[in-house]
């Protein structure tokens, strides 16, 4: 040991595995280090650091998804990741950053594919784990033979799993699906498109949606910005009159759409198909909302901050998984109107180096 915050990882497979790059740090150094992340970002911001709100901690056992590597060794199927900085394949044992509904089936996994007529087409197995059960997509280089398929149509039953896609370039389908992959957001409940985007663990999610709504309370009208199915725009819906979001991925709108229309939610939510990067809500359109919250995939999203900046909305809450560019487009946003008067880090990706950040940016008075 190297330094007095050092300790013995917990996990077996911490000197093969790239993921958990942090475990080997004791609490104190853990939390020093995740908090250091954006406080250096906030200082090169030029922006006091009064405004960092305390790490929210999401810990162990908390990850609801994981996409794990398969491989056909002679006749053992090995599930697992990839060795840091490799495409060696390792067999998983445990994983204690996963919930553990993420790992019990993977035996039962390894004893399918080990009997399957063509086990080597399959490369990999993302799992989800849902209120109602295990949403799995097994993804493969070609589409499995039909006795395959229905082998693992019956494996799905068996193990009475939510839903079982088989998927790859080119080819998608769904072998089996008892109709309940749904989510709950807020009152709403929504039935979740193949592969669409989940926060990465319950209790991340949480926190992120009280911090926007707690942000944007007061808001009358509110523009959801990347909304995905909907995370934010249904619990906003409970203290703002209208909400309008806008997410690229067709699939994910119209599950909001579905939703809305089920729920009889027309008159005070819509969601519109909208690639944000190339195509951004204009401050034309942005005219008529008073808040928004926008949370972008990492390579955030300046071409829809700087419509914001030239809106009329006054409040604004970024959610981010990446501080780089977190901090380009909140520079932006600082030189253009507005000022950050808070921002708190969320440890959804524990023992990564990786942070969520939620900050909320006000515009100055004229």
């Amino acid at each position: 040991m190297n330094s007095p915050h050092e300790i013995t990882a917990e996990c077996q497979h911490y000197d093969l595995c790239g993921g958990c790059s942090l475990q080997h740090l004791n609490a104190e150094g853990y939390h020093e280090h995740k908090n250091s992340i954006l406080r250096k970002t906030i200082q090169q911001l030029g922006v006091d650091e009064s405004i960092i709100q305390p790490l929210i901690r999401v810990e162990k056992h908390s990850r609801r998804r994981a996409e794990f590597k398969v491989r056909r060794n002679k006749k053992i199927i090995e599930i697992g990741f990839f060795e840091a900085k490799t495409h060696r394949l390792f067999d998983l044992k445990e994983c204690p950053v996963s919930e553990a509904a993420l790992l019990e089936r993977l035996p039962a996994f390894r004893e399918t594919f080990a009997i399957l007529k063509k086990p080597s087409a399959i490369n990999s197995l993302n799992i989800t784990a849902l209120e109602q059960g295990l949403d799995v997509i097994i993804g493969t280089r070609a589409p499995l033979p039909q006795a395959d398929r229905e082998a693992l149509t019956s494996f799905a039953t068996s193990q009475q799993l939510v839903r079982l896609t088989e998927q790859g370039e080119g080819h998608s389908s769904t072998l089996y699906d008892s109709t309940h992959a749904t989510v709950q957001f807020a009152e709403t409940e929504v039935s979740l498109p193949v592969g669409a985007f989940l926060q990465a663990s319950h209790k991340g999610e949480a926190a992120i949606t009280r911090l926007v709504t707690q942000h944007l309370k007061g808001c009358a009208r509110v523009v959801d910005l990347y909304s995905g199915c909907g995370t934010y725009s249904f619990p906003l819906l409970t203290q703002s009159e209208r909400v309008t979001a806008f997410e690229g991925a067709g699939e994910m709108v119209a599950a909001m759409h579905n939703s809305i229309t089920k729920n009889q939610l027309e008159q005070s939510i819509s969601a519109n198909v909208r690639d944000l990067y190339f195509e951004p809500v204009t401050a034309t359109e942005l005219k008529y909302y008073e808040g928004a919250v926008i949370n972008p995939p990492r390579n955030g999203a300046l071409p829809q901050v700087k419509e914001i900046a030239k809106s009329n909305i006054s409040k604004l809450v970024m959610v981010s998984c990446h501080p780089a560019t977190f901090k380009r487009d909140a520079e932006y946003l600082l030189k253009n109107g507005f000022i950050l008067t808070e921002a708190t880090p969320i440890d959804q990706f524990y023992w990564t180096t990786h942070l969520e950040v939620v900050g909320m940016f006000e515009r100055v008075a004229a």
